[in-house]
C-alpha cells in the first residue's frame, strides 16, 4: 500500500513538473510576428539599419514589413520636435510585404534634425491612440510616452526572434517581379511581440 502511494506521488510530481517546463508564460495566440527591415541607401551602397544607426543628410530609407497574420500597421516618424504617422492600413497576409514609400521609391532624411526615429507598430486590433494620428502628430514628448508605453505592453520574457519563421509569399505589394528576389526582401528578419509588436529604428543624422 505504502509503495503504491509512494509511486502515485511521484508520478503526481513529475506529471506537475513537467506541465510547469511546457507551460509557456503567455498564450501562443498572444505572440505577434513580423518580418520588418529599413534599407539604407548611401552615396556608397545599400546597407541593412540597425536599431541605431550614423547616417548623413541626404541618405535615404526603405521601410519594408510583413506581418505573419492580418495585422494593423502603424508607422511613427519622429524628430525631437514631432512625431507624425507616415502609414496606417490593416495589412492582409495575403498582400504580404508592405513598403513604403514604395518598392521604387526611398525617403530622404534631409538634416532638418539630429535625430529621426522611424517605429513600426504591429496589431491585432486596431489601435485608436495610433489612429487618431492620422488627423495630426503629436509633440515628440507626448509620442515618446505612448511608444514606452506600447514597448512595455509587448514585451516578452524570451528572446523568441527567430524562433518560428514563414515565408513571404503572393505578390509584393507596390511591384511584381522587379525586385521580388532582391535578398533585402528575402532575408528580413522576424521579431515578436507580445499581444502586439513593437520595432523601433534609430538614425541619428549628421549634416
Amino acid at each position: 500500500m505504502k509503495k503504491n502511494l509512494k509511486r502515485t506521488l511521484c508520478v503526481c510530481i513529475i506529471a506537475l513538473f513537467c506541465g510547469l517546463i511546457s507551460t509557456p508564460l503567455f498564450a501562443e495566440d498572444d505572440l505577434v510576428q513580423a518580418k520588418i527591415g529599413i534599407k539604407i541607401k548611401t552615396g556608397q551602397g545599400e546597407m541593412r539599419a540597425k536599431a541605431r544607426n550614423v547616417v548623413r543628410a541626404g541618405d535615404y530609407i526603405r521601410i519594408c514589413i510583413h506581418p505573419q497574420e492580418d495585422a494593423w500597421v502603424y508607422v511613427v516618424h519622429a524628430d525631437d520636435a514631432k512625431a507624425a504617422l507616415l502609414n496606417m492600413t490593416m495589412q492582409r497576409v495575403q498582400s504580404t510585404l508592405l513598403c513604403l514609400p514604395s518598392m521604387y521609391a526611398f525617403y530622404r532624411l534631409d538634416g532638418g534634425s539630429p535625430l529621426e526615429k522611424i517605429t513600426i507598430v504591429c496589431s491585432p486590433k486596431e489601435l485608436p491612440r495610433l489612429s487618431g494620428m492620422i488627423d495630426g502628430g503629436l509633440t515628440a514628448d507626448r509620442w515618446a510616452a505612448i511608444e514606452g508605453d506600447l514597448t512595455a505592453q509587448s514585451e516578452i520574457s524570451l528572446a523568441r526572434e527567430g524562433e518560428r519563421t514563414f515565408g513571404i509569399a503572393g505578390n509584393v505589394r507596390g511591384t511584381e517581379t522587379l525586385e521580388a528576389g532582391d535578398p533585402f526582401v528575402q532575408d528580413l528578419p522576424i521579431y515578436s511581440g507580445k499581444g502586439l509588436l513593437v520595432k523601433t529604428y534609430a538614425f541619428m543624422v549628421q549634416k
